[in-house]
């Protein structure tokens, strides 16, 4: 498999980089394989399942390996995965489905586990990190990841969330239920609701770009998408929202972040400029392109 988009950052080309690509293949032994491709058409084979995984428990390998991400530099890459561990009589197994699912980060030595199911979420006030969706990663080794909560005091309304950064540094950019900044990044009385489609832009001082929907207070069916972003500065910003102005008009609408039949593996509507290319529905049953800058 490769040049596929992954469930939640469809627009981020997560298989190629200017030197090289990855492809998730299957071994006669029925075994998925990441394996990394050459401009000249060499194989490097980067993670088997199977596999063991020291880092974590002598016992403990690969069960499951998702959709990686490879950085600009074709080496560095990101992976979702699932752990089991050998089963011995009479000790408790050291994965279990409770901390089964990893994200494991590779600069050129292997693949090791950055951030597991089980442990402490960053800025989380004590919760745990749950299951994972598929991370994306950029030029600078930054990767970016959605993720579940759970452990005592995590209700449904905050049970997920968005986080940013080194692989070994996290950082939460977004939580269920707290407060979504405006477009000068200052809470809002809306709060998260969930993250439709997530890329990370390279370049320098870069960082999330998300479509996004909300709810809680002022926040009604016309005016509950919108598109917020990491600044130049670090901040996280409202860049668009349905119900904004535009143009005499409102907007209704919008799309942004997404993939295209044909081109499905490739990055598309951002580049490491800090511009977003959108798609806005504007009442009147009209459209309109604009490309938006990231302060």
């Amino acid at each position: 498999e490769s040049l596929i988009p992954a469930k939640g950052s469809p627009a981020h080309g997560r298989w190629h980089s200017a030197d090289a690509a990855l492809a998730r293949v299957t071994l006669a032994d029925d075994r998925p394989t990441l394996v990394r491709i050459a401009a000249d058409g060499s194989l490097d084979n980067l993670l088997t399942q199977n596999a063991s995984a020291p880092e974590i428990a002598p016992t403990a390998y690969w069960a499951g390996i998702e959709l990686p991400a490879v950085a600009e530099d074709g080496v560095t890459a990101v992976v979702r995965g699932r752990l089991k561990s050998i089963a011995i009589p009479g000790v408790p197994p050291e994965v279990a489905r409770h901390n089964d699912s990893v994200i494991a980060f590779d600069d050129g030595g292997g693949f090791v586990v950055s951030a597991r199911e089980g442990a402490p979420a960053p800025d989380s006030g004590g919760a745990l990190f749950g299951e994972f969706a598929d991370p994306v990663i950029n030029d600078r080794g930054h990767i970016a990841v959605v993720a579940k909560l759970s452990g005592p005091g995590v209700k449904a309304m905050g049970n997920g969330g968005l986080w940013w950064g080194a692989p070994s540094a996290l950082r939460l950019v977004a939580r269920w239920g707290s407060p979504a900044p405006d477009a000068f990044g200052a809470d809002t009385p809306a709060v998260w609701a969930d993250i439709r489609s997530l890329v990370l832009p390279g370049g320098e001082e870069a960082g999330p770009v998300f479509l996004a929907t909300v709810r809680g207070g002022g926040v009604t069916k016309k005016n509950q998408v919108g598109l917020w972003a990491v600044d130049s500065t670090g901040l996280l910003r409202q860049i668009l929202r349905t119900g904004d102005p535009f143009n005499d008009s409102t907007i209704t609408g919008i799309t942004a972040l997404s993939t295209v039949p044909g081109a499905l593996g490739a990055s598309r509507g951002f580049n490491s400029d800090r511009k977003v290319a959108v798609r806005l529905a504007v009442r009147g049953n009209r459209q309109s392109i604009v490309v938006a800058d990231i302060p």
